[in-house]
């Protein structure tokens, strides 16, 4: 994809008049606004308030589990074998049942944060291109598929400013 993108603005550049015309361009720090923007950190907020509850169980049902081994390492000699057995397995059916369930949670946790970062990236997407459509950017680029670029063409800042207040918009109504 980079090379292309390289390849093009090559290519662009060598089409008469085209290299000879003002050609304003951009370039966004796409990480940066991952991290910064509202949207990011509501995405954040919200999946921490939907899994906390299910990670605040796992917690609570590994803490039984390692009181139930203790209980076991502690009253092991003076138990019949058949009571010590039948704990073992119930310390190790509830260690497997704590890994399904860890499994389980991780899995869960991995296709939300995947549903909520591409409704980032599609209003992330949206900002630059009405933030490019509204300043008048012949190509705005990607920061990391770019080895250098001067300050001024960094357009990061604006992009998180009009997600800020595209932010501020929806919550106000």
């Amino acid at each position: 994809m980079l090379k292309k993108i390289r390849i093009s603005v090559a290519i662009a550049m060598l089409i008469p008049g085209f290299a000879a015309a003002e050609m304003k361009m951009g370039v966004v720090n796409v990480a940066k606004i991952m991290e910064e923007s509202p949207q990011a950190v509501q995405a954040s907020k919200k999946l921490k308030r939907e899994f906390e509850p299910r990670e605040k169980e796992l917690i609570k049902t590994n803490e039984q589990l390692l009181k139930m081994e203790t209980e076991l390492k502690k009253n092991a000699a003076i138990m019949s074998d058949r009571e010590r057995r039948k704990k073992e397995r119930e310390l190790i059916s509830g260690r497997r049942e704590l890994k399904r369930a860890r499994d389980e949670l991780r899995e869960d946790f991995a296709l939300r944060n995947n549903e909520e970062l591409g409704k980032l990236q599609r209003k992330i997407l949206e900002a630059i291109d009405s933030l490019a459509q509204a300043e008048k950017f012949d190509l705005v680029l990607d920061r990391q598929g770019v080895y250098y670029v001067r300050s001024a063409l960094d357009i990061t800042d604006k992009v998180l400013v009009k997600l800020r207040s595209l932010h501020e918009a929806v919550k106000s109504k």
